[in-house]
């Protein structure tokens, strides 16, 4: 199980190094999960991601969307308005 305190040690590039090697990519992504751990980024999928990692985890990514955001809207938390390259809408194409 992931300890979320050992990422705060930048030797703990475990599962970064072993997803994506020894490149600058794993350092990126090992400093923004410490980033985002120590709340200087507002956001969760940096743990999650990290937490995957760590613990050989795999994620399910559907084949068409199941989620409609609706947090657009002046008391959202991180966007106050729709950006265009979001489609906003659940997939109904059925297969």
């Amino acid at each position: 199980m992931l300890n979320f305190l050992s990422l705060t040690n930048s030797s703990s590039n475990q599962g970064f190094e072993r997803a994506f090697g020894p490149t600058k990519l794993a350092t990126s992504r090992l400093k923004l999960t410490q980033q985002s751990l120590c709340g200087e980024i507002d956001t969760w999928d940096y743990q999650w991601n990290a937490h995957l990692l760590m613990n050989y985890g795999l994620a399910v990514i559907p084949e068409r969307n199941l989620v409609e955001n609706i947090g657009f809207e002046n008391d959202g938390t991180n966007l106050h308005s729709k950006p265009n390259w979001i489609a906003n809408e659940v997939s109904d194409d059925h297969h």
